[in-house]
C-alpha cells in the first residue's frame, strides 16, 4: 500500500463489482476526483464521495454486557431470525428478543403465526432483562460475527457489538414484545416421531399443487405415520401422500399453512424431528430429537381450521 486515502463508495456497487473479477489482483489509485480499479485485464472508474460526510462511530458507554461465545450466538440468531415478522404495523415482531434470565438467554422471533424459541442454557444472567434486535440488523450481525467471544453491549435504545476485528452500532426496537411463553402448551400429550427429509420432501410437494392463496394442508396422524393431503379445486390439481413415522397418541386430522410448514422444517437442522400436539386447534410444537449440549431450540406452528380448506 502506497500512501493513504478515505473516502465513500457504494457499498453494494463495489461488492458486487469485486465478486465479478474472481481471484485476480486489485490496484486502487484515485486520478481526476475518481478512483480507479486496474487489473491486468481493464481499467474501472468509480465516482466517490468526502468521508466527511459519513456519520460519526460511536461505542455505547453502558455497564450492561452479555458476553457470549460467537458461535453461539450466530447460531441462535440464524434459527430464530427466519419467523421474525415482515408486517411494520406490528413494530416489536420486526426484531428477535433476547431475553435473559436465570435459566439461560432466550432468543426469540414471531410473526404471530410461528414462533421461534432459541435457548442458550448455558449463558446465564443474576439480574433478568431484555431486548429487541432488529431483524435488519440481526441478518447483518450474522454475516459479520467472528470465531472467539463477543462484547454484546446494550442500553435501553441502542447497542455496540464487538467481534474480533468487526465494530457495530445499531438501534433497539423499543416496543414490549410479547409473553410469548403464554403460548407455547406445554408437555402436548401427542407426540409425532419423523425424520426430516421425506417429510420435507412430501411437504414442498403439497406446497406445488396447493392452493396458491391459501396453500393448505391436512395432516393426519395415526400409529402407522401421517397422511398429508391437499387441493386446489380452481386449478384441478390435488396430492395425498403418506409419510412413515412413529406416532403416540389420539388420533386426529390438524391442519398447517403448507409454506410456514416448509419453513419449520426447512430452519431444523437435524436428521430426525419430535412433533408435540395437544389437538386440531392449538400449536404445534416442533423439535429437533436430539438437541445439542447446552441449547434448547422448539419451533411453534400455529394450525389453520380444516373448514378454510
Amino acid at each position: 500500500c502506497e500512501g493513504s486515502a478515505r473516502f465513500i463508495v457504494k457499498g453494494k456497487l463495489l461488492s458486487d463489482f469485486v465478486k465479478s473479477l474472481g481471484d485476480t489482483l486489485i490496484r486502487v489509485v484515485i486520478e481526476d476526483q475518481k478512483i480507479v480499479m486496474k487489473t491486468d485485464m481493464g481499467h474501472y472508474n468509480f465516482n466517490y464521495a468526502s468521508p466527511e460526510n459519513f456519520p460519526g462511530f460511536k461505542s455505547i458507554e453502558t455497564d450492561k454486557v452479555l458476553d457470549i461465545d460467537a458461535k453461539i450466538l450466530k447460531k441462535a440468531l440464524q434459527a430464530a431470525s427466519f419467523a421474525v415478522s415482515k408486517d411494520s404495523a406490528r413494530v416489536a415482531m420486526t426484531g428477535v428478543l433476547i431475553d435473559m434470565r436465570e435459566d439461560g438467554t432466550h432468543f426469540v422471533a414471531t410473526d404471530a403465526h410461528k414462533l421461534v424459541k432459541y435457548s442458550a442454557t448455558a449463558v446465564k444472567h443474576d439480574e433478568p432483562t431484555a431486548i429487541v434486535v432488529p431483524g435488519k440488523t440481526v441478518n447483518i450481525l450474522v454475516k459479520l460475527l467472528e470465531d472467539g467471544n463477543v462484547a454484546f453491549k446494550y442500553t435501553s435504545g441502542g447497542m455496540f457489538v464487538e467481534s474480533g476485528t468487526t465494530k457495530m452500532v445499531s438501534r433497539l426496537i423499543e416496543h414490549k414484545f410479547p409473553e410469548y411463553n403464554a403460548v407455547i402448551p406445554q408437555d402436548g400429550p401427542n407426540k409425532l416421531t419423523i425424520s426430516k427429509a421425506p417429510f420435507v420432501s412430501a411437504t414442498r410437494r403439497m406446497m406445488l399443487l396447493s392452493n396458491k392463496n391459501f396453500q393448505l394442508v391436512k395432516m393426519a396422524l395415526d400409529k402407522d405415520g401421517i397422511q398429508l393431503n391437499t387441493e386446489d379445486q380452481e386449478s384441478g390439481s390435488k396430492a395425498d401422500e403418506a409419510v412413515p413415522a412413529n406416532y403416540i397418541g389420539e388420533n386426529f386430522t390438524i391442519g398447517f399453512k403448507t409454506e410456514s410448514l416448509f419453513e419449520i422444517l426447512n430452519n431444523l437442522s437435524c436428521d430426525d424431528l419430535v412433533v408435540e400436539l395437544v389437538s386440531p386447534s392449538k400449536a404445534a410444537i416442533f423439535k429437533p430429537l436430539k438437541q445439542d449440549e447446552n441449547e434448547d431450540l422448539l419451533m411453534l406452528l400455529m394450525p389453520t381450521r380444516l373448514n378454510t380448506i
